[in-house]
């Protein structure tokens, strides 16, 4: 993909989720570093600062002031979707719907 992320934060333990998607052999641990490389390494781009021109996709998993500002400002155009969305996109292999889980 060509899409363009901005990881905003994030910290997902797969063995705490109930995403159908993960297993047990599968259960780790991703933070803001590992999730970007996860982008990278299936061919998305990563941005520090989301940018309306060209960023695609905002990961959150937290309401932090930067998020809650992103979100207030009257030129929000993304989801925000949660970190979770991103691993299950790489063990899909495919870009997975945005509702109802993310």
């Amino acid at each position: 993909t060509d899409k363009e992320f901005c990881v905003l934060n994030a910290h997902v333990d797969t063995e705490m989720t109930t995403s159908t998607s993960t297993t047990a052999a599968e259960d780790q641990c991703y933070d803001k570093q590992r999730l970007e490389q996860l982008i990278v390494a299936h061919g998305g781009i990563v941005t520090q600062n989301a940018m309306l021109a060209s960023t695609d996709y905002l990961i959150a998993e937290r309401r932090t002031t930067k998020v809650q500002n992103i979100i207030d400002s009257d030129t929000c155009m993304w989801n925000i979707m949660r970190p979770l969305w991103i691993v299950d996109c790489v063990q899909k292999q495919r870009l997975m719907p945005l509702a109802p889980i993310y």
